[in-house]
């Protein structure tokens, strides 16, 4: 605990400075962090599936170069590339059958194009608010429901998928979560920055929380497929980046629909 503790007191104000700095320098580890993840992820798949895992490093190392252009083509890239897989499919059958394909693409969607939408957001007007009430939300859950759950927890949430997770834990996650979110958006107020109405922000805090732990559960239902504790090891108590932002993987997409829609 203590480690993963330190791990966090560190990696905050950093990741804070590289959010509030946005540009290259975001797009530059953002990108690293989402190729970290994609390896992390087809490694552990790989020990059940085959996946074509060269083809997708390049193919999400292609989309985050050129992120921008793909912004509104995403639904095109992703057709072109299960176009390469089948085609690689008929090249070399029998070595890859129909799972290892799926694997293939969800590995792409899943964090290449999901975890980039992140930078997307920051690129947004007000991005720099959008980006850290998604992480406030998600850290700020996971945190809450942890004592939570060791205060009140007694019905069990997930018994087979997660077994020391429970209602109460997730409950007080999204109260913690709303109520960080408040406290977010009045320090933001009052060092002058533009913020959403405090009810708006609690409200999509809210929904954030619950995607937050869905999202988490998702993660383990594929690390407990593949019979393991973590994707990695890069974050010091808490594992390898997918294990330390799964978290946020469901609730990007709803926060990039509102700010699109804004």
């Amino acid at each position: 605990m203590l480690t993963r503790i330190l791990t966090g007191v560190i990696g905050a104000p950093i990741a804070i400075a590289i959010i509030y700095k946005g540009g290259l320098l975001l797009y530059v580890i953002g990108g690293i962090m989402v190729l970290i993840g994609a390896y992390e992820y087809y490694k552990v798949v790989g020990e059940v599936y085959n996946p074509i895992k060269n083809v997708a490093m390049l193919g999400i190392a292609i989309y985050l170069i050129g992120l921008n252009y793909f912004e509104n083509r995403y639904i095109s890239f992703i057709g072109i590339f299960l176009v390469i897989l089948l085609i690689i499919k008929v090249l070399t059958y029998p070595k890859y059958n129909l799972a290892d394909i799926g694997v293939t693409l969800t590995g792409v969607i899943y964090i290449g194009e999901i975890f980039s939408l992140v930078l997307l957001i920051r690129d947004m007007p007000n991005g720099f608010f959008w980006v850290c009430l998604i992480f406030v939300s998600a850290w700020g859950s996971d945190t809450s429901a942890y004592f939570a759950g060791r205060a009140l927890g007694k019905h069990k949430l997930a018994p087979v998928l997660s077994p020391k997770k429970t209602i109460e834990g997730a409950i007080g996650g999204v109260i913690g979560a709303g109520i960080l979110d408040a406290i977010f958006c009045g320090i933001m107020s009052f060092l002058g920055y533009w913020t959403f109405s405090l009810g708006w922000t609690v409200l999509i805090g809210c929904v954030c929380a619950i995607l937050s732990q869905i999202g988490d559960l998702a993660a383990s239902s594929i690390k407990r497929e593949m019979g393991i504790k973590d994707f990695g090891t890069l974050f010091p108590g808490h594992g390898g980046v997918l294990d330390r932002f799964d978290s946020i993987l469901l609730i990007v997409p709803f926060v990039y629909t509102i700010v699109s829609t804004l």
